[in-house]
């Protein structure tokens, strides 16, 4: 076992100049980019004072999407004037279900985003191990889903109504239960943190 340690080289950059970052890129050459600018984050509405607070939640994808979508567009403009090989590797962290899929039709698209399905893998185990008396370290969960389905079923329990996809191994062997059964813990013993607080549990996931 061995360890190396990497002095990370930091460099400046300003969005908002896409020139200056096409510049920029294009002395860096990256082979990877990841993408988690933002002008503002998801849960600054939250920390509105009330009477304004309401406004936001009747509003989400009007707050959220242009402080989402504004640098990544920028940035990858940069990307199509700077570097001449094509073989870097962009994935989007800024709210991608549907900034991509907007940045698709201006044909900017990242190569991927990311999700946070894994934050309730563990209770689907977990609950899936309190009805089966199987121990949740033996249980294997693959879960296929959009985003929603992970906001969803941590509210809703069994009434969720996002479309997924699950199956679940024991040792190789799928088991065969129902997981309208295994969502009705999801949003009562076995509920996670959400909010503010749960976004560090959401970062590690994604």
């Amino acid at each position: 076992m061995f360890s190396t340690k990497i002095k990370p080289n930091l460099i400046e950059i300003d969005l908002n100049n896409i020139e200056d970052t096409a510049d920029k890129l294009n002395k860096i050459s990256p082979n990877i980019i990841i993408n988690t600018a933002t002008l503002l984050p998801w849960w600054y509405s939250e920390c509105l004072p009330e009477n304004k607070k309401i406004y936001a939640k009747n509003l989400p994808l009007g707050i959220t999407l242009p402080n989402q979508l504004f640098l990544i567009k920028n940035l990858l403009k940069s990307l199509s004037i700077s570097l001449n090989r094509k073989d870097y590797f962009i994935i989007n962290c800024a709210y991608p279900d549907v900034v991509n899929h907007l940045l698709n039709k201006l044909n900017l698209c990242p190569d991927i985003g990311i999700g946070n399905l894994s934050n309730c893998v563990p209770a689907i185990e977990e609950s899936i191990s309190l009805i089966t008396e199987i121990p949740s370290n033996e249980i294997d969960v693959q879960l296929y889903a959009h985003h929603s389905f992970s906001y969803s079923v941590s509210r809703k329990g069994k009434e969720i109504d996002t479309p997924f996809y699950i199956e679940t191994l024991n040792n190789g062997k799928l088991l065969d239960i129902s997981y309208f059964d295994v969502f009705d813990n999801l949003n009562k013993s076995l509920a996670r943190t959400t909010g503010i607080s749960g976004t560090q549990m959401t970062a590690c996931s994604a």
